[in-house]
């Protein structure tokens, strides 16, 4: 009596009695022997695929793809991702907060000098009050500040954004009108 299971283990053979017995041991042995962990681990890590897998390690594809289907791994592939992006992208907010700091202290060092030379030194020539006023926009413009009329514009800019959503909305809607008697449409 053939044994088909062996079709599914990538044999692709039929073989009764005891010639059966002693490739199916051997087959299960080495089905048993991979460490299904690393096979998990490379295909969450990326770059491969279940095909690529079952040729690095001498597995049939289609078992692979079983274990890999019953663990979930494309789940777990997925989640691992988007925890990776999500630690890559709190690292970059933290460098640039970091380096957003280090600016604004610098344009406050900036700022007491200019008071200091203004102040201290009175130093009222011409050419000096257009350095300084110069350097106290560049100042303006590092630490974000603006003035009232820039923060008017920029909220009105904001409203006509959220008209135009809303414009673009109203266009997408789709109206459906049904006539005559209700009871005829549940049947």
């Amino acid at each position: 009596m053939p044994y088909s299971f062996l079709l599914c283990l990538g044999w692709g053979l039929e073989i009764s009695g005891t010639a059966l017995l002693k490739l199916s041991i051997s087959k299960q042995r080495k089905e048993f022997s991979v460490d299904w962990n690393k096979l998990k681990a490379e295909y969450i890590a990326g770059g491969t695929s279940y095909r690529k897998l079952a040729e690095k390690y001498g597995i049939d594809r289609n078992v692979v793809q079983r274990v890999a289907t019953r663990e979930k791994w494309c789940e777990l592939k997925s989640q691992a991702k988007a925890k990776s992006e999500t630690k890559m992208v709190e690292s970059i907010a933290k460098d640039i907060s970091k380096k957003s700091v280090k600016i604004n202290d610098v344009a406050d060092k900036l700022l007491d000098k200019i008071v200091y030379l203004l102040d201290e030194l009175e130093l009222a020539d011409s050419q000096t009050i257009k350095q300084c006023t110069s350097a106290l926009k560049d100042i303006k413009d590092i630490k974000g500040l603006k003035s009232d009329i820039d923060i008017r514009e920029q909220e009105a800019r904001i409203e006509k954004l959220r008209k135009d959503a809303m414009e673009e909305e109203k266009d997408k809607t789709i109206t459906v009108v049904m006539e005559g008697d209700i009871s005829s449409y549940g049947n």
